[in-house]
């Protein structure tokens, strides 16, 4: 019997409420344009979302897009956005 599988499913609203940057700062994520990264808060961290549909969080495998961003200066105003 050959096994099917499944698309991978898109981030919907709920599940990008749930996630947070493993930033120390632990700021909220939002997809970037092309919904192939997470991008945190502050704009100093991408991390990649896999063919599978699973975002890697690991800081250390985070793209950095902003070495300056500074995650600790991330008001409350902006971490909303």
């Amino acid at each position: 019997m050959e096994e099917k599988t499944l698309p991978p499913q898109p981030l919907d609203e709920w599940m990008l409420a749930l996630l947070a940057c493993s930033c120390p700062a632990h700021l909220p994520v939002h997809l970037n344009a092309e919904k192939t990264e997470l991008i945190c808060a502050c704009g100093r961290y991408a991390f990649a979302i896999g063919e599978d549909g699973i975002p890697n969080m690991l800081l250390e495998e985070a793209k950095v897009l902003n070495p300056d961003a500074d995650p600790a200066q991330v008001t409350s105003a902006e971490e909303s956005d």
